[in-house]
């Protein structure tokens, strides 16, 4: 009985001293999705902590991701419905925040909330490549206002 006691103690210290630490997830970031969409690849939104960083990375995988990354985007701008652009690294005291992200059939879906308003928004991803990285924008239409006029 001694010597099973002893054995199985040293399978244990064995397989601890050969182990190896999983992948950590970075406390910066909040949300991590992808998705796959018909024609364009594999897609991943990485969404930060807005205290942190109030932009999201969209990173493009066009052969898959064991084929390595086509390319990557950091979002931090959205059109509004007056045509105004929005660029949430604007505002140093965090009235604005990207939320609730969403796959839709070939679009990225979220929330924009503001201190006056939330908004439903929507990017594109069918063209995204053919863009130029300072100027991709969702599109944004107004759900709720805030103001009390």
């Amino acid at each position: 009985m001694k010597h099973i006691k002893w054995l199985g103690l040293c399978l244990v210290t064995a397989f601890q001293v050969h182990a190896k630490p999983a992948p950590v997830i970075s406390v910066d970031i909040d949300f991590v999705s992808t998705q796959w969409i018909d024609n364009l690849g594999t897609f991943r939104v990485v969404v930060f902590n807005s205290e942190v960083n109030p932009c999201f990375t969209l990173e493009n995988y066009k052969e898959g991701t064991s084929q390595g990354l086509t390319s990557s985007q950091q979002i931090c701008k959205v059109a509004l419905p007056d045509h105004q652009v929005v660029n949430l690294q604007d505002d140093p005291e965090g009235d604005m925040w990207f939320e609730d992200f969403h796959w839709g059939e070939s679009s990225l879906d979220f929330n924009l909330n503001t201190f006056n308003a939330n908004y439903n928004c929507s990017l594109a991803l069918k063209n995204l490549h053919q863009v130029k990285k300072q100027n991709v924008l969702a599109q944004c239409r107004l759900v709720k206002s805030n103001n009390k006029e």
